[in-house]
């Protein structure tokens, strides 16, 4: 299932229209889904999504039918209309952008002012996002090709194989006085003395013993109760 949109800034009446894959969610329940346009996510991080209205323009069962709807209405005078956010044609489904089409992009990048303001509004945008299976694919398949001839500089090493990459040096003190001064990481130590390499001193550092959970106790966190924990940062050299 697939629906049709227009997005409308309510600021300087710009729109932009588009296609979504609603397999995950219906129309209704997809109002925070405002575009994946360059141009119109941009402006969402600029005015804040409460400037942005949407309306769903229609359903269709197949996405052939869906993007013959966006070329219906994403022509040519629609893409070159400065009143829109779409850079292409619509129906494409992801053509490579033209170089004007790569022009009018820099034009706006340049013209955005990233205040502080600009960084709350981006926040905002990107919180209670909702990602379809297709989507989550396109951003895998993405990052694989963006990683994939870049070395791991620190793949298969650990901080007992090499103490220089810990940057701390931690001190412990269980509850029968036992004091522990770990400098190689934490990872051999949670292993040898619970059987697992989950942190569970990460969020104690420094806040003195460890007290006992308020609600549901974890089976890890009975065993640390009443112990402490302090880290310590290396001295260079």
């Amino acid at each position: 299932m697939y629906y049709t949109y227009l997005i409308t800034n309510t600021v300087n009446g710009k729109k932009y229209f588009g296609v979504r894959n609603c397999e995950a969610v219906t129309p209704e329940r997809d109002g925070k889904y405002l575009g994946s346009g360059v141009l119109v996510k941009r402006a969402v991080k600029k005015y804040g999504r409460d400037a942005f209205t949407k309306k769903v323009d229609g359903k269709w069962e197949t996405s052939d039918e869906a993007y013959k709807r966006e070329r219906e209405v994403v022509n040519k005078e629609w893409v070159e209309d400065k009143r829109t956010y779409n850079l292409r044609i619509g129906g494409l489904g992801g053509v490579i952008a033209s170089e004007e089409t790569r022009k009018k992009i820099s034009k706006h990048s340049r013209e955005v002012k990233r205040t502080e303001e600009w960084g709350k509004n981006l926040s905002l945008s990107l919180k209670g996002r909702e990602f379809s299976k297709d989507e989550r694919k396109k951003m895998s398949i993405s990052q694989k090709r963006r990683f994939k001839d870049k070395k791991q500089w620190n793949k298969g090493k650990t901080c007992d194989d090499n103490p220089s990459l810990s940057r701390f040096i931690y001190e412990i003190i269980t509850t029968d006085g036992e004091v522990l001064i770990i400098e190689n990481g934490l990872s051999t130590f949670y292993r040898e003395r619970f059987g697992t390499t989950r942190n569970l001193f990460r969020r104690y550092f420094n806040k003195g013993k460890i007290k006992p959970a308020k609600g549901k106790q974890s089976v890890d966190r009975k065993k640390i109760v009443g112990w402490e924990i302090k880290k310590y940062k290396k001295k260079k050299g």
